[in-house]
């Protein structure tokens, strides 16, 4: 895991969607980040060996495939 310290960032675009505007100012507390991807594949395993439950976004269709980068959160 990498540390991601806290502080300000811009949020936003001008050009983007509606529901990206205005870019405004906001506040991050610190978190952690995975510093390598995972495969929906080996998330699987991890949630298994864990006996954790599925995210809620396990099923969505844009993400089945096994050899995909897992774009969901652990939470341990």
């Amino acid at each position: 895991m990498v540390r991601i310290p806290e502080g300000w960032f811009w949020m936003g675009c001008e050009i983007g969607r509606d529901d990206e505007k205005p870019i405004h100012r906001v506040w991050v507390d610190a978190f952690e980040l995975a510093a390598y991807q995972v495969t929906n594949q080996e998330y699987a395993c991890f949630l298994a060996a864990m006996s954790y439950p599925q995210s809620g976004c396990w099923n969505d269709p844009k993400l089945q495939s096994p050899e995909d980068a897992c774009r969901r959160d652990i939470v341990a």
